[in-house]
């Protein structure tokens, strides 16, 4: 695709300042309860997406310092004249809805090149685990297949998905080894 640097050519500042400058009034934010703005960083988040996936889209890419300039213009001047907060939400637990967002993201919208697509069933099943068990997350990333064993059974009309996995005690770490 032959890319000319046209009147709206995001590897040109002038175009990102006033994408960015609409994106920021026609968005809205859910932290900012006055004038229902988003935040800096939400707006960073949106301008950072739209530029991996513009690069994505016409398999060129912008600027670096276009980038990093974007990021200053929206917390300095842009955020001065709009009057965008730097609010943060909250700390909270992961709930069921982030978790299926977690999993819609990683099955239908994760644009990663994967060898294989195996590695994102792992990923599926870190997930699953780091979520639903006490086990420690660098047991699982260290574990062989031969050390997991994934059980599927139909239980009250469902699939049912069991996930053991063995653990290997080292010498001398275990109270009874003598």
């Amino acid at each position: 695709m032959v890319l000319s640097q046209g009147p709206s050519d995001p590897r040109d500042m002038r175009v990102m300042k006033h994408f960015v400058k609409a994106l920021a009034l026609g968005k809205k934010g859910k932290l900012d309860k006055v004038h229902g703005r988003p935040t800096v960083d939400s707006l960073r988040c949106l301008t950072r997406h739209f530029c991996n996936a513009w690069e994505r889209y016409h398999e060129a890419s912008i600027p670096p310092e276009i980038k990093h300039l974007m990021a200053y213009y929206i917390q300095g001047e842009l955020a001065d004249e709009l009057g965008l907060k730097s609010l943060r939400k909250e700390q909270t637990f992961l709930t069921i809805e982030n978790f299926v967002k977690l999993h819609q993201f990683l099955w239908f919208e994760d644009f990663h090149d994967y060898v294989h697509e195996g590695y994102r069933v792992d990923d599926a099943n870190l997930l699953n685990t780091h979520c639903f068990s006490s086990a420690r997350v660098a047991e699982l990333c260290g574990a062989k297949y031969k050390d997991l064993v994934l059980l599927i059974g139909w239980k009250d009309g469902e699939a049912e998905l069991k996930l053991k996995i063995r653990r290997a005690i080292c010498k001398g770490k275990n109270d009874r080894q003598t």
